[in-house]
């Protein structure tokens, strides 16, 4: 049996409040956890779960900037920096992603999910020290 509309705008804005909730407070808009609720919860494919957290990432992103933005703690020119290098990264990942069969790409989102799991549990590296 199908849902209806209203049902299915109700799902929908659930799953964004969860997003939203944890790109502001955790900053988790790398797309991973946006990935999985997109494709788990909201029933979309491998393809258009990646594609569409593009969006939602984007947006979620430009709306969490601002508190922080206000409050000085971002790094503007790192940021600068991270943002061109990404997009490049993002552009050849979109083209490569394109082309995945969709099985293939929820092992990779998986693998991806997994290895953060792990990274964070580890302190993190004082690169500082090594200049």
């Amino acid at each position: 049996m199908e849902l209806g509309h209203r049902a299915m705008t109700v799902g929908w804005i659930l799953v964004g409040a969860c997003i939203g909730i944890g790109t502001g407070l955790l900053g988790i808009g790398a797309s991973i956890v946006t990935v999985l609720l997109l494709i788990h919860v909201a029933g979309l494919t491998a393809g258009s779960a990646v594609a569409t957290s593009l969006v939602v990432v984007a947006m979620t992103s430009l709306v969490a900037l601002v508190p922080y933005g206000r409050t000085g703690a971002v790094m503007w020119k790192a940021g600068a920096a991270l943002s061109v290098a990404s997009m490049t990264g993002a552009f050849l990942g979109g083209r490569a992603s394109s082309r995945m069969p969709a099985r293939a790409l929820v092992v990779v989102v998986s693998l991806a999910t997994l290895g953060a799991a792990i990274a964070i549990l580890w302190p993190p590296l004082d690169c500082r020290s090594a200049a």
